[in-house]
This record gives C-alpha cells, structure tokens and sequence, in this order.
C-alpha cells in the first residue's frame, strides 16, 4: 500500500545568487561542527584538523581549477564556499559567546527578581 507521508515536499532554490549564498552557508555550518568535533576530543584533534585543512585546500583549487579549465560553475559559487569554510570555526566562536552572554543574563535576572525567593 502507497503511503505519502514519507514524501518531503521542499522548494528549489530562486537563483543561482542564492544557491552562492546557501552553500556558503552551508560550508560554514559543516566547518563549525568540524571545529567542535575537533576541540572535543582532544584524542582526534590533529586528525580531524589535517584531514579538514587536506579537504579545503583540494576542494578550494579543484575549484577553481574547474572554473578556470571546464567553465562549469561560477567562480562566486567556489568562493562562497571557501569564505564560509573559513567563518566556521569563528561561527562556532561567536555562538559559544552569545550563549555564555545569555546564560549571564538569565542568571542577572533571577539574581533581580525577589519572586522566586521564599523565606520559611
């Protein structure tokens, strides 16, 4: 029997502008969690490290070689990427610091409010 709820419905993507921006995006989630699985464990660092830095540089000038000799992608697209690899471990910096930022806030505002005090 057929049964269409395992069916994802998803929308394409407009332009090739955002398809740019999307992978970029994209690149820069995949280092951010790269980063985090790196720093870790400590066990794995250097590995995940050599192999990343191994990937980003083929990935980069295989790239731009087919920029250069097959025309087959738009140089934006290799770039994107590229510059969203390198804002990852920085993403993952800038959320680490949002998140201690909040959890101080939240802690300032218990610390303020007396309403959950109760004296026996």
């Amino acid at each position: 029997m057929y049964d269409p709820a395992p069916i994802v419905f998803h929308q394409h993507l407009a332009d090739l502008d955002v398809v740019v921006m999307r992978l970029g995006q994209y690149q820069e989630s995949f280092w951010a969690f790269m980063t985090k699985a790196a720093l870790s464990d400590r066990a794995y660092t250097w590995p995940i490290v050599r192999h990343m830095l191994y990937w980003y540089v083929r990935k980069t000038v295989r790239g731009l070689g087919a920029v250069a000799k097959k025309r087959d992608r738009p140089l934006a697209l290799v770039l994107s990427e590229a510059r969203g690899a390198l804002r990852g471990p920085f993403a993952l910096l800038r959320s680490h610091r949002w998140l201690k930022t909040e959890q101080q806030r939240r802690l300032g505002d218990v610390a303020q409010d007396p309403s959950h005090i109760h004296v026996l």
